[in-house]
């Protein structure tokens, strides 16, 4: 799979144009569409791995900060963010070394796993986000879609570095 290709110049273009056409207020919803359009037809049914860490980056967030304001112990918020970490790295470890696992312990033939996208950037955002949240640098994102385009936003994946989400969300949603 290559980013860098004639779909993924047209996938730029085609998006840039559609941001300077929409409302100002539509334009991060704009935005979202895009990524996940970009996403779905780079992996196909990979963009699942890309809902799941949305969806458990979002929750974990929401709970670690939760459990700050009602005062509950620091190891619950550590817990939840233990297991929020472990829940979006597996996927990601299964994918990178699973036939290694397959062929040298368990001695068992490799399989074919899926080509995801980015699978290995969005998932270190999200655990660099809980990270944030749990260090009280960032408050929990309350909507999932702003999250989601958070994680989502698919030109920044053939740039690097990792985005934070105190640096990359003000401008994503600069003009609402």
């Amino acid at each position: 799979m290559i980013f860098l290709s004639f779909w993924f110049y047209l996938a730029v273009f085609a998006c840039l144009t559609a941001y300077y056409i929409v409302p100002v207020r539509f334009r991060w919803m704009m935005l979202l569409a895009g990524s996940l359009a970009v996403y779905h037809h780079f992996s196909g049914r990979g963009i699942l791995f890309l809902g799941i860490d949305i969806a458990v980056g979002y929750a974990a967030g929401l709970l670690i900060q939760k459990m700050r304001e009602k005062h509950s112990s620091p190891v619950c918020e550590k817990l939840c963010l233990a297991a929020g970490t472990a829940a979006v790295v597996l996927p990601l470890f299964v994918m990178k070394e699973g036939n290694f696992i397959r062929n040298h312990f368990l001695h068992l033939d490799s399989i074919a796993f899926w080509q995801i996208m980015g699978i290995a950037y969005f998932t270190l955002q999200t655990v660099g986000y809980m990270a944030d949240v749990y260090r009280g640098q960032v408050p929990a994102e309350r909507n999932p879609a702003k999250f989601a385009l958070f994680l989502s936003f698919f030109p920044q994946i053939v740039q690097g570095p990792i985005g934070r989400y105190a640096q990359l969300q003000p401008q994503l949603l600069a003009q609402q």
